[in-house]
């Protein structure tokens, strides 16, 4: 199957809860970008149905909504993402970046923004923050190891 066809995001949804192996650029580029398209999507249904209604009933029913869409989408996304990292050649456990850069920028948070402005608020909030999911960006953009690895077979040897 071609890289280019969206078929790969049900590749991803059939192997949501495989945990091993390992996953094409394909598979976890196209998967990402599906959800974050159906997140999109369904805010803007959120915003374009509810928006002149009052009732807090509506509120807690999309919120719950929300959650469990993000809650039942996440999981192929983070297999996807680990068996990604398998095919760097990495262990699954890097996924892990993505939250453990966050404190980085507790203690300037609990400073306070006053003081902070423009590039400083970048460079002291924003660049801790995500410096993690921007290391595992900069993975997911590189080829996968060439022939099998511990984690498997390559996967465009497979197809």
């Amino acid at each position: 199957m071609k890289s280019s066809n969206p078929r790969w995001i049900l590749v991803a949804l059939r192997r949501g809860l495989t945990w091993q192996g390992r996953a094409r650029r394909a598979e976890a580029w196209w998967y990402m970008g599906a959800f974050v398209a159906a997140l999109a999507l369904l805010l803007i249904a959120q915003l374009l149905l509810f928006a002149r209604t009052d009732s807090n009933n509506i509120d807690a029913a999309m919120t719950l909504v929300n959650v469990l869409a993000t809650v039942i989408a996440i999981v192929p996304g983070v297999s996807s993402a680990i068996r990604r990292l398998h095919d760097l050649g990495r262990s699954g456990w890097w996924y892990l970046l993505v939250f453990a850069t966050v404190p980085l920028a507790v203690p300037v948070i609990d400073s306070g923004f006053d003081s902070l402005s423009g590039w400083t608020l970048v460079l002291a909030v924003v660049v801790p923050t995500f410096s993690g999911g921007l290391i595992l960006l900069y993975w997911f953009l590189q080829r996968g190891t060439i022939g099998a690895n511990q984690y498997g077979p390559d996967p465009l040897m497979v197809d």
